[in-house]
């Protein structure tokens, strides 16, 4: 992972204009292969809320009408704080997951 795309890759998924499919389907790939634990953690009930959403529009026939992700609502809120947090941290990717692991960078 360089230059914190992940979590950017997420931040666009939140603001852009798309289906609940695709939406779904991008966070559930990211839940796959992230090795940031609580960015998967995070994006699990994101995940569960699109299929929801996905299942809700194809009972009213209207699975391909697009809309932005209600970003100020949980769990798409805590979500979105996280990778802003992300981005503006100094830290690169591989600290941000090392420190979830319990490293700490070395003391002088």
């Amino acid at each position: 992972m360089t230059d914190k795309k992940e979590y950017k890759k997420v931040l666009g998924v939140c603001t852009s204009l798309t289906t609940a499919a695709a939406a779904q389907k991008t966070f559930a790939g990211m839940v796959a292969s992230t090795e940031d634990a609580k960015l998967a953690a995070l994006l699990k009930p994101c995940v569960v809320d699109l299929v929801k959403a996905h299942n809700a529009a194809a009972v009213n026939k209207q699975q391909n009408t697009k809309g932005v992700i209600r970003a100020t609502q949980s769990p798409y809120k805590e979500l979105t704080e996280y990778c802003k947090q992300c981005i503006s941290s100094s830290m690169p990717d591989w600290q941000i997951i090392a420190t979830q692991h319990g490293w700490k960078p070395p003391t002088a």
